[in-house]
């Protein structure tokens, strides 16, 4: 039973994991960071790591999400999640603490949420009627649960000890260091006295509590153990019910209701995450995956990290599209400095990603073949603990990635060779698009040589664009388009100081 998984072996397969560095260029351990807690990094992360390869696994997912619509199911996973944290917590602290009716008692609570839990999901998924395999396959795998033995036993066993443990009364007779603990026998006769006293304070409206609530901890001190102890000595019969209980049910949390609350995390942080664009009017969208050799397109997306990040300020957030053909596989990226190219190369990385997580994705559609892996090639500082040099460095990372790319891989590569001469840049770019073309596999490429963008039919060209009026303002649009090469020449007069505002510092006027 799995809601993320289409078959029992899926998720026992061997899957390659993503590089830390494909990450990091991509800037999903920002995104990351902000999906999955701390307190759950543990649990969560592999799942967000591990890629699918299988197009039916995705569609499976795509099934519970397209359930997951109804807002009130997305809470109920989350709150039977909580509810297993609370349940996990309990047993911990009834497993550390070293007073046994402290002991019994947080089992006993653990029990009883369990219980209560797993009644309370199975409720929701019967009147939700979910159309999806995974959540289907949950609430008739809890139908059988909660009618098995073991578990009427438990339910009933935890409510029988819980009633005996209510029927308990008994009282506290304190004088100075000395606490006395004896059987209640009846009515506080100073109850009417008090009750009578306090009356004079109540002017027939709404009046302060000052009921102080008790700690939820399992740090029992020593006095309240002792009183504990005392009490069970005065009914030992309800804590006899109580040990048995305890004997009888041992580890009675199944590893397969423990991995379904990990799993609905998933759902439910990621859920959690497309809400905060929410105020943006940003779309996710679960993509239609094609085969390899199909065309893919994805339309109004955007940077997620980007995104994120700028949603704290309420400030606007410009979307991209892209298109692939079937006999296209890569997008050269040129234009002027600061134009949103590197964001939109790590905006189709991140996309692509996404999909092969069985993820909705950032845009109002798309259509994408689903990809064993996403290498990115960022253009970085020298590494001066190597003795390689930085074009040397570039180029053994390239050697790594065509080495290990296929046809169903996607590459991001962001100004590579930038550290060598104009023709050495073409000669190597070249070489490596080509190669990029002939393995069949799908490449963003962001360059200022613009000459790369004419190499091949398969090679598309788009180019950052500007303001028509102001040519200062970068608008952050990426448009299909061929390069003009001005912003290669604007590279080249910034580097040579002899750009018009340079030029005129120089000459003082």
């Amino acid at each position: 039973m799995s809601v993320l998984f289409a078959t029992p072996s899926s998720d026992d397969r061997p899957t390659r994991l993503t590089d830390a560095a494909d990450i990091t260029d991509l800037a999903l351990n920002q995104v990351l960071a902000t999906i999955i807690d701390d307190a759950d990094r543990d649990e969560l992360l592999p799942y967000f790591l591990a890629g699918l390869r299988q197009p039916d696994d995705v569609r499976f997912r795509h099934e519970v999400w397209r359930d997951l619509e109804d807002a009130s199911l997305v809470e109920s996973l989350a709150q039977f999640a909580a509810a297993l944290h609370q349940v996990d917590l309990r047993l911990q602290w009834s497993r550390d603490t070293r007073f046994n009716e402290e002991r019994l008692s947080w089992y006993l609570d653990a029990a009883l949420r369990y219980c209560h839990a797993i009644a309370v999901l199975y409720g929701v998924l019967e009147g939700a009627s979910p159309r999806s395999r995974g959540l289907t396959a949950v609430r008739d795998y809890l139908s059988l649960y909660t009618n098995d033995p073991a578990f009427v036993a438990l339910r009933d066993d935890a409510t029988a000890a819980r009633h005996e443990l209510d029927q308990i009364r008994y009282s506290l007779t304190i004088r100075g260091a000395t606490v006395r603990v004896g059987v209640f026998g009846g009515d506080d006769e100073y109850a009417a006295e008090i009750r009578a006293l306090f009356e004079r304070f109540n002017q027939g409206g709404a009046t302060t509590t000052y009921r102080v609530a008790y700690r939820d901890s399992y740090s029992m001190n020593h006095v309240e153990a002792a009183i504990a102890n005392r009490v069970a000595k005065l009914f030992p019969h309800a804590f006899a019910t109580l040990t048995a209980f305890e004997s009888a049910h041992g580890t009675f949390v199944t590893s397969s209701i423990r991995r379904l609350a990990s799993e609905f995390k998933v759902y439910t942080s990621y859920h959690q995450f497309m809400k905060r664009f929410q105020p943006l009017e940003l779309d996710f969208s679960l993509p239609e995956i094609v085969s390899s050799g199909d065309g893919v397109e994805v339309h109004d997306a955007f940077d997620v990290a980007l995104a994120n990040k700028l949603v704290r300020q309420s400030a606007k957030v410009v979307t991209n599209s892209f298109r692939l053909g079937p006999t296209e596989r890569v997008i050269v990226v040129s234009g002027p400095n600061q134009g949103g190219k590197t964001t939109f190369a790590r905006m189709v990385g991140q996309v692509y990603y996404l999909a092969a997580r069985g993820l909705p994705v950032p845009g109002s559609s798309a259509r994408l073949s689903l990809v064993d892996e996403v290498f990115t090639h960022f253009s970085r500082a020298e590494n001066n603990t190597m003795q390689a040099g930085k074009l040397e460095q570039d180029l053994v990372r390239m050697k790594d990635i065509l080495r290990r790319a296929t046809s169903s891989s996607v590459v991001i590569a962001n100004e590579v060779f930038s550290s060598t001469t104009v023709s050495d840049a073409v000669t190597l770019g070249t070489l490596a698009l080509q190669r990029f073309v002939s393995l069949g596999c799908r490449c963003v490429y962001v360059t200022f040589v613009d000459e790369l963008s004419r190499l091949d039919p398969a090679i598309i060209s788009m180019v950052s664009t500007i303001d028509p009026v102001d040519a200062t303002i970068r608008t952050f649009k990426i448009l299909p388009r061929p390069a003009d090469g001005r912003a290669y020449a604007l590279v080249i007069a910034e580097k040579y100081d002899l750009t018009y505002d340079q030029i005129r510092a120089r000459v003082g006027s």
